[in-house]
Order: structure tokens, then sequence, then C-alpha cells
């Protein structure tokens, strides 16, 4: 349909774009029931603090990839929270004289 756009040809391709673009996302954790972000002064915290749940997703034992150094070390969190931050989104938009 448009013969002159630059589309990119795979999805890495199309994120190198919005990171070089200044677009990116910030990951935060979450708790599943999103009723707990694991952000600021809540950062490091291991576990939901009315419940106790952990914040990492349980393994299976067929999951659980163990050589001579025992267990995978890379845990995966149970759900994250993709934000956009607002500021370097309008910083980008006022660039430009048109846009202002």
């Amino acid at each position: 349909m448009f013969p002159f756009a630059k589309i990119p040809q795979s999805c890495k391709d199309m994120k190198k774009v919005i990171k070089d673009l200044g677009l990116g996302y910030n990951k935060i954790h979450s708790f599943p029931n999103d009723c707990m972000l694991y952000w600021g002064d809540r950062r490091n915290q291991q576990s939901y603090h009315v419940c106790g749940k952990s914040r990492w997703m349980n393994r299976d034992a067929e999951d659980a990839n163990e050589d001579e150094y025992g267990p995978q070390s890379i845990k995966k969190p149970n759900k994250i929270l993709r934000y956009f931050p607002l500021i370097p989104r309008l910083q980008r938009l006022f660039m430009s004289s048109k846009t202002v």
C-alpha cells in the first residue's frame, strides 16, 4: 500500500527502531492479582507482604534444568507491567517546531 515506507522485516528490527527513537518502556514486576507492584521501596522484595506468596513463577520438576551447578538461577516473574514513560515521549513530540 505504501511502497515508499520502510517497514521493519522482523520484530527485532522493529524494537531496535523504537529504542533508537527513545520510545522504550520500563518493566515493573507485579503481583498476579494486580494489587501490588514491586517498584520503589519494594523493588527487591521477594514475596507479597500480605499473603506471603512468591514473586516468582513456580517451576515444575520437568521444567527445571539441573546440571552440575544445581537448578537454573534465572527466575521468571509471575507478571510484568510494561510502563511507557510520558516525559521522553512529550520531549520527543515537542522537539519539532511544527508540532509545538
